[in-house]
């Protein structure tokens, strides 16, 4: 059985979510605000989430950049706001589906079907170097059986120069491979997240494994431990 969490303050809607995923074997948590939903998403797991971008105590795109911060479960956007820059807007930030209200429950769960679909054919690889594992899976990091939490952002820097170590990556393919856009004039987000990462690495092993290659960006160098 598959687990959803819908956020959206419509009461009438959320109840008839409910029915309908239940008949089709779905269990459907739901929010009527975006702190309850960002609750219930911290405190489990879903292989799906249904967003409403108008709440009534948080921006609907505060939320999504909030919950992309701590996990790659898919999004969808459900929104009254029909226009192209909308739409974009929350692709850009990590959204993965955006539906136009009204809608149909067909159309939904269709949706919801696809995307949970996507994600599990994403194919899970684990790098391990020496006491150091890093698992795309499940997104942990460990040494030595011990762990450290990782955020969503820290988690794809640290993922994405661990699959090529030794390999010199620019400031911008970091960039577009985690952000998925181009570095423009954010080179000191990119910089503070990495410092990050050094820094929980450092807690988790007593090592940094990645090296600043001055004027060109980072490297991820296992054989530091």
């Amino acid at each position: 059985m598959y687990h959803i969490l819908l956020i959206d303050d419509d009461e009438m809607l959320l109840e008839s979510a409910c029915r309908y995923f239940h008949n089709k074997n779905y269990q459907l948590d739901k929010a009527s605000t975006a702190q309850d939903g960002l609750k219930r998403m911290q405190s489990r797991s879903y292989d799906c989430i249904i967003l409403d971008l108008k709440l009534p105590d948080l921006d609907g795109y505060e939320v999504l950049r909030q919950m992309r911060l701590h996990t790659s479960t898919p999004v969808i956007i459900l929104s009254n706001y029909a226009e192209f820059e909308n739409r974009v807007q929350g692709l850009r930030m990590g959204a993965d589906d955006y539906v136009c209200k009204p809608f149909s429950f067909d159309e939904l769960f269709l949706r919801v079907q696809l995307r949970i679909q996507d994600s599990y054919k994403r194919s899970a690889v684990v790098f391990q170097y020496g006491d150091l594992q890093i698992d795309t899976g499940t997104q942990k990091v460990s040494y030595k059986g011990s762990t450290v939490f990782f955020n969503r952002t820290e988690f794809e820097i640290l993922s994405f120069l661990a699959s090529q170590p030794g390999r010199i990556y620019t400031y911008e393919q970091i960039y577009d491979a985690v952000w998925k856009e181009p570095l423009n004039e954010s080179r000191h987000t990119l910089q503070a997240r990495v410092a990050e990462v050094r820094i929980k690495l450092q807690e988790l092993s007593g090592q940094q494994f990645i090296r600043t290659v001055r004027g060109k960006g980072y490297l991820f160098a296992p054989e530091m431990e």
